[in-house]
């Protein structure tokens, strides 16, 4: 018995018809011609499920040339599965003429069954066995991870989504089904997601100062737990911070002031991070370096202290990327 087709020059019937099989299938019917007295019509599924239940069931029925049901022997049917896994088949009778080959899949892919009636061979090409959904849970949840709420501008935001199923166990999201997008800011910069899995990253960088909120969508709908927020400031201006230093300072006693950040408009900066240096030129030469002590406060606003030694005027540089503060040198007097 060879497969059907036009080259044979043999009837193969293709019809949507009922079936007894379990899962998620197209139904469809095979006819194999034997000879002139007899063929055989196969029912089933091409597409099944796994961890839906039950097995793959395909029913053969031999007819006669009147499609009349033919009475044959169910010992001399047997069947073979090749595919991803070679699961066991079974034949059982159905009814006179009629006969049952089920098996159940482990492994996703594509299969052949292969029913040997006697002597004759049928095959089922492209049985498509798909991938076990069932503990997929019906929502999925998505976690930001951002560890700064307040930079500058021209600071990148970075940040990290981690996606996880109600149990906490993580989930393999489609990168093409998410978008990160600006909810609301004083503009709307293009957000750059990438990763695959479970866990993604993404930034933005805005060029001018406020709130940014933003959030995550995955098809089509807003999934972060909670939304990311984060305030751009504007940097720091060298012409526009200042010092507060101290005009006298006793010998031996520790010199300390405060240098506060400013933005181009004059207004306080309300991170830290800043790169300001301080040199003091005097009596007492070096003093700059390790040996002045400039601890950044994270408010915009620098600690800076440092000890002389020696009588007399000193003038205290402060600058910002190699260019003075306000009012920068200042005179100090050590008496």
């Amino acid at each position: 018995l060879h497969r059907v087709d036009r080259r044979q020059r043999q009837m193969c019937i293709r019809d949507r018809v009922s079936t007894q099989s379990t899962g998620d299938f197209c139904p469809d019917q095979t006819r194999f011609m034997a000879n002139s007295e007899i063929f055989y019509t196969i029912n089933g599924p091409k597409q099944f499920r796994l961890g839906t239940g039950g097995s793959v069931v395909y029913e053969v029925q031999a007819l006669d040339n009147k499609n009349q049901q033919k009475k044959i022997d169910a010992k001399g049917i047997r069947a073979t599965l090749t595919g991803p896994s070679q699961d066991p088949t079974t034949v059982t009778e159905a009814g006179p003429g009629t006969f049952h080959v089920s098996f159940v899949p482990t492994k996703p892919g594509k299969y052949v069954c292969n029913i040997f009636v006697f002597d004759r061979k049928m095959f089922i090409e492209n049985i498509e066995v798909l991938p076990d959904n069932s503990g997929q849970p019906s929502t999925i949840e998505f976690h930001l991870d951002h560890t700064k709420e307040l930079l500058k501008i021209g600071e990148r935001c970075d940040f990290t989504v981690k996606v996880t199923d109600t149990h906490g166990k993580p989930y393999n999201a489609d990168i093409r089904n998410m978008e990160a997008i600006i909810i609301s800011g004083p503009e709307k910069p293009k957000v750059t997601l990438t990763g695959s899995g479970s866990q993604f990253k993404g930034f933005f960088k805005p060029f001018r100062p406020g709130e940014y909120i933003f959030d995550i969508k995955y098809e089509g709908k807003n999934v972060l737990k909670q939304q990311g927020k984060v305030f751009f400031a504007n940097k720091a201006f060298a012409k526009k911070s200042t010092a507060d230093v101290p005009k006298t300072v006793p010998l031996g006693s520790p010199l300390f002031f405060i240098i506060e950040a400013k933005d181009q408009n004059g207004g306080r900066v309300p991170s830290g991070g800043d790169a300001f240096e301080v040199e003091i030129a005097g009596p007492e030469s070096g003093l700059k370096g390790s040996k002045v002590d400039i601890k950044d406060r994270d408010d915009g606003t620098y600690a800076v202290t440092v000890t002389l030694h020696k009588e007399g005027t000193y003038d205290i540089y402060v600058e910002l990327n190699g260019e003075g503060v306000k009012e920068s040198p200042y005179p100090v007097i050590v008496t």
